[in-house]
């Protein structure tokens, strides 16, 4: 497994045989890192989990848990302790790479030395496959982007993170068995978060006696919530689960499109409202939905096939399978992301029937 610094796909297809897509579990890989607050904290506290959904943005006291999704090549999940991760804060404005990594301090004695806010580059410390933390208090740098950058080193099978965090700051070495991940974190709901960063002091985009009431409603993220998947195959056969893993009959040679459904209700409610310029310098804010991105993994004889047609009745994700492939058991898994850090997965056990 590479350096991870993301988790777009690069795909190949229509290749040499041996030449599979990026998105083709062959190994061990890091496909993405779920966020949730798992402990409110004292600021916001009126803050409520929708459901069973884990709530996404957190503030100044919440303990947040940053959970890597680490696939096997068989398509299942890694157990967390079967993994070590390590955690740096880079602050707001950092990417932390090279010197930047050398000689970094313990958060927890920046916190004994009443020193550690958002804004401080530091060791967060170490844990298995699931980290928690506290969340500092705000600093200058964080009310501005309402966001902060982590740096993490996730192992397996034996390594250590801390040698996976030196391949990456000196640039040699080897990233078998580990990846390294820059992962986004967001602070809010923003404008209230906003409006709190203004009771202390601190810079916000806008002065917070200028956000409309409306706008201060805004609710919290959470991660989308899947009710549905479904999928249909190039040889008219349809396939939907609304508990528990999606389980389809394919053939050798079928291509095949899957769909998440999301809660429509809940999604309505994950609305942003976008800050603008309005006449004469007046902030103006607009509305506008929350966006997903979804990105599919695939495992044995099944590889994808990228979706580049726009419209209504085209597929979230397409995959193929091996036109000689024998009976036997393949796994797709759809990672799906928002644009305000929640993530998820789903998984598709897709049984071969027939064969060359």
């Amino acid at each position: 497994m590479g350096l991870a610094l993301g988790f777009a796909s690069a795909p190949i297809w229509g290749c040499a045989p041996d030449i599979l897509p990026g998105s083709y579990l062959s190994e061990t890989t890091l496909v993405g890192i779920e966020t949730e607050v798992v402990e409110l904290g004292p600021v916001l506290p009126t803050r409520a989990p929708l459901g069973e959904v884990a709530l996404v943005e957190s503030m100044p006291g919440d303990l947040l848990q940053i959970r890597a999704l680490v696939l096997g090549a068989d398509g299942q999940r890694i157990p967390d302790d079967a993994l070590t991760s390590l955690w740096i804060q880079c602050s707001s404005s950092e990417f932390c790479t090279g010197a930047d990594l050398e000689g970094l301090p313990d958060c927890e004695l920046l916190l004994d030395q009443g020193v550690f806010t958002t804004d401080a580059r530091c060791v967060l410390g170490e844990g298995d496959g699931a980290f928690r933390y506290e969340v500092p208090p705000f600093g200058s740098i964080g009310t501005l982007f309402l966001s902060n950058v982590l740096l993490g080193a996730v192992a397996w099978e034996g390594r250590n993170p801390r040698d996976c965090l030196d391949v990456y700051r000196s640039g040699r070495g080897s990233f078998d068995r580990c990846a390294v991940v820059r992962h986004l974190i967001f602070y809010g709901p923003t404008w209230q978060a906003q409006a709190y960063a203004g009771t202390l002091g601190l810079p916000t985009q806008v002065p917070p006696d200028e956000i409309p009431a409306e706008v201060l409603e805004q609710a919290p993220n959470y991660v989308p919530e899947v009710i549905a998947v479904w999928a249909i195959g190039s040889r008219g056969a349809m396939a939907a689960a609304e508990e528990g893993p999606l389980q389809i009959k394919v053939s050798p040679g079928e291509r095949v499109n899957l769909w998440l459904g999301f809660d429509v209700a809940a999604q309505d409610l994950q609305s942003v409202f976008l800050l603008g310029a309005g006449a004469d310098g007046i902030p103006e804010f607009t509305s506008g939905p929350e966006f997903i991105n979804r990105e599919l993994y695939t495992t044995g004889a099944l590889q994808e096939v990228p979706v580049v047609e726009l419209g209504l009745d085209v597929p979230d994700v397409s995959f193929v399978v091996d036109p000689d492939a024998e009976p036997g058991r393949s796994w797709a898994i759809v990672v799906f992301r928002d644009h305000r850090g929640g993530t998820g997965f789903e998984s598709v056990e897709v049984e071969v029937v027939g064969g060359s």
